[in-house]
């Protein structure tokens, strides 16, 4: 992850944005806001250290491993398009690095 500085304000910036959504997955699954991918690990498992992985509305059952690589995950994704993204709206944002357990 990146950090820059702009009149004065902290921002960051990811190597990628990768997009996840059960509802509306479908080949060829390129992690884009229209080919997003239809599980939270198979978007980790593209994933490169430092990307974002922006997670859309639905119930994912799965037990996520990530190795050896440093993401930000966050679901306040609506699904369907990038501008449903609304990183004010409900949802949840969590940072995985290496965490076992």
């Amino acid at each position: 992850m990146l950090m820059g500085i702009f009149s004065g304000q902290s921002l960051l910036f990811y190597a990628a944005v990768l997009h996840v959504d059960m509802h509306h997955a479908t080949p060829p699954y390129t992690g884009t806001a229209l080919e997003p991918f239809p599980s939270i690990q198979s978007a980790i498992d593209m994933a490169q250290d430092g990307d974002e992985i922006r997670i859309a509305v639905g119930e994912y059952r799965e037990n996520l491993v990530v190795s050896n690589k440093s993401l930000h995950l966050s679901g306040a994704w609506t699904g369907g398009s990038e501008r449903n993204y609304d990183p004010t709206g409900p949802g949840g944002v969590f940072d995985a690095t290496n965490e076992t357990g």
